[in-house]
């Protein structure tokens, strides 16, 4: 389970979300100094604005709620760096919709391509 909080910033969109996302990964490397990941996940996030915001592309004009699911999927590696922590890198796929929750002009939905870093500390040295 993971909290999650994501940043969205253009032309149209200005806000933040925060959530929850339950996700599952599954290690066909899992040496000590490098392990090699596949994970994917889905949750719920709630956004300070209606997101996405109406872009005009096309005449779409339909409007994106505060309450959104969001599925997450992709590849990222483990490196250790210095006894109990792990330096962790993904690229990744997101996606956020309604689910259709108010209906076809309530739900545009919105797909992001992404990265991330993260550091990991095991106490004790537990891995």
């Amino acid at each position: 389970m993971r909290w999650n909080r994501n940043n969205f910033s253009d032309n149209i969109n200005n806000t933040s979300g925060f959530g929850i996302r339950p996700f599952f990964r599954f290690y066909p490397y899992n040496g000590d100094n490098f392990k090699l990941f596949f994970s994917s996940g889905a949750g719920l996030i709630y956004f300070a604005d209606n997101f996405p915001k109406p872009s005009g592309f096309f005449g779409d004009m339909r409007k994106g709620t505060r309450f959104n699911g969001c599925p997450k999927y992709g590849i990222g590696a483990e490196f250790k760096i210095y006894n109990s922590f792990m330096l962790a890198v993904g690229i990744w796929h997101v996606h956020f919709s309604n689910g259709n929750y108010y209906g076809s002009e309530r739900n545009p939905g919105h797909d992001s391509n992404g990265f991330s870093i993260g550091l990991t500390y095991f106490p004790s040295n537990i891995r």
